[in-house]
C-alpha cells in the first residue's frame, strides 16, 4: 500500500473520530466505524491495531478529561485511564479483526453485514464488562447478565444506526476519493 493510501486512511479515521466530541444522541458516534474502517483498510493486522487503538484511546483521553470529567469523581488530576477503557479495548481489537478478515474487499453488502456485526460485537463484549465489572447492581449470574443486557437494548439503536452510518461514509468517501477523483500525474 502507497505511503498516501495509509495518511489518507488515518486522515479519514482522525477527522471522524473529532466527530466524538461534538455533543450528539447517546451512543451515536463514528468510533466502531472507524474500527472497522482502519481493520479492513490499514496494511496488516498489527498496524491497523495500534493504529486504530492509538486513535480510539487519545480521542477516550480528550473526551474523559473534558465532556466527560464529571463522571471521574475518584479520579485525582488527569485521568489517564478508566476500567471501561480495558472491555473497550478488547472490543474495538474484535472490531478490527472482523473488518482485517471479512473486508479486504469492501462492498455494500460486505460494509452493511460488518457494521451490523461490529454494532453487535461491541454490545454483547461492552455490556458483559458492565455486568461483570459490578459497578452497576446485576445478580453475579445468568439472570444479571439478561438483565444487564435488556438495560442496555435502548443504546443499542444509536450504537447501530452511527456504526452503519458512519461506515457508509468512511468506505465510500475512500472509494470515491480512491475511484474517481484525478490520480496524481507522474513527473517524467
Amino acid at each position: 500500500m502507497k505511503a498516501n493510501q495509509t495518511f489518507l486512511i488515518f486522515a479519514l479515521m482522525v477527522l471522524s473520530i473529532c466527530l466524538r466530541w461534538i455533543p450528539n444522541f447517546p451512543n451515536f458516534s463514528p468510533y466502531l466505524a472507524v474500527a472497522l474502517f482502519g481493520g479492513a483498510l490499514l496494511p496488516n493486522k498489527r498496524n491497523s491495531i495500534l493504529g486504530v487503538t492509538a486513535i480510539l484511546y487519545l480521542s477516550d483521553l480528550v473526551i474523559n478529561n473534558t465532556v466527560a470529567r464529571e463522571y471521574f469523581t475518584d479520579y485525582q488530576g488527569f485521568v489517564w485511564f478508566a476500567p471501561y477503557m480495558l472491555v473497550n479495548l478488547i472490543a474495538t481489537v474484535a472490531i478490527v479483526l472482523l473488518g482485517s478478515i471479512f473486508l479486504r474487499k469492501p462492498s455494500f453488502l460486505n460494509v452493511a453485514a460488518g457494521s451490523v456485526s461490529a454494532a453487535v460485537i461491541f454490545f454483547l463484549i461492552s455490556n458483559f464488562g458492565v455486568w461483570l465489572s459490578g459497578e452497576v447492581t446485576y445478580s453475579r449470574d445468568f439472570s444479571g447478565l439478561m438483565t444487564c443486557y435488556a438495560a442496555a437494548i435502548p443504546f443499542f439503536r444509536g450504537t447501530l444506526m452511527s456504526t452503519v452510518l458512519f461506515s457508509a461514509a468512511l468506505f465510500g468517501i475512500h472509494s470515491f476519493i480512491v475511484n474517481y477523483l484525478p490520480k496524481e500525474r507522474a513527473i517524467a
